[in-house]
């Protein structure tokens, strides 16, 4: 018998022994922001009553003219998510040492989990609220919680990204509003949602970046505290872009303005489908939804993404 191999034939090839994940968002960015509610139905009604106004008492032994309370009701409203992925019995023997990659379905599951919470939250904060004593009405984020992609400070109006100017502006609508600067009740915070390309814009910005300005400085690529402003950057496929315009439309919102209700925190099985060769299902599921309570509590803000 000839022999009609080589050395090189026999060279071997060697492959890990473990399951990678692809890149991708790995946990909710936001969740420390908003307050999380607890929910036992399919909807939950929040109100709020209006600011008292007084009035001089001009006489001795007058009368009390009360007013009426005012009263504003929102209403959340849940939806369930699920993730599954089956993995045949025979693949995980004829994968050898390899092994199944069930540990790496359910991790994947959860980051999904995660994703899914920031997408609910920023759809929560721009999207139209039930309002009124049954939810009949809805109410759409107005126009004037809108900060234009062309936004200058002064002169000329010109398209940008995220800018110095458009972080001032927030904080400025924030504060006329009385939505932050409470700081006698402690809970004024208000986060920024960005993706990493208006990260990019305001590591250009000297004002965000030099302690000249008191501010701290960005030495991990992300604002942590702008006037008072969490800026967080999320996975640029959570926040809406119009393809036509390159317009990326990111978010701000403050925390009393914002409520999350959770049904189900995610969960997972790992079961054997008995009537499925019994093969592993792998089943995870959540159950939440968030509720714009104060309009002027969010903004929306216009940046240029263009190449």
């Amino acid at each position: 018998m000839a022999f009609t191999s080589s050395i090189p034939d026999g060279f071997q090839l060697q492959y890990s022994d473990e399951w990678t994940l692809g890149l991708a968002q790995r946990a909710s960015r936001l969740e420390a922001y908003i307050d999380v509610e607890p929910i036992s139905g399919e909807s939950k009604r929040f109100q709020r009553i209006g600011p008292a106004t007084s009035r001089r008492i001009t006489e001795r032994f007058g009368k009390s003219n009360p007013d009426d309370v005012n009263a504003e009701y929102r209403w959340l409203d849940v939806h369930f998510d699920k993730a599954v992925h089956r993995l045949s019995r025979i693949d995980a023997l004829m994968l050898g040492s390899l092994g199944s990659p069930h540990n790496a379905v359910l991790r994947s599951h959860l980051q999904e989990a995660g994703r899914q919470m920031d997408a609910t939250i920023i759809q929560g904060c721009i999207g139209g609220v039930r309002a009124g004593k049954t939810g009949g009405t809805t109410i759409t984020l107005p126009a004037e919680q809108a900060i234009a992609v062309n936004f200058v400070d002064s002169g000329t109006p010109a398209n940008s990204g995220m800018t110095f100017a458009k972080l001032l502006e927030i904080a400025t609508m924030f504060g006329v509003d009385q939505v932050t600067g409470q700081d006698i009740e402690d809970h004024s915070q208000a986060c920024v949602i960005v993706s990493p390309r208006q990260v990019k814009n305001l590591l250009n910005e000297q004002k965000l970046t030099s302690s000249d300005f008191g501010l701290q400085r960005l030495m991990t690529g992300e604002v942590v505290n702008a006037f008072g402003l969490a800026i967080k950057s999320v996975a640029p496929h959570l926040l809406p872009y119009d393809s036509g315009t390159d317009i990326r439309t990111c978010v701000a919102f403050a925390r009393e303005a914002m409520v999350f209700g959770m049904v189900e925190s995610p969960m997972s099985r790992v079961d054997d489908l008995i009537e499925g060769d019994y093969d592993v299902q792998i089943y995870s599921s959540w159950g939440w939804g968030a509720c714009r309570k104060i309009d002027e509590g969010v903004i929306t803000i216009a940046c240029d993404e263009s190449p």
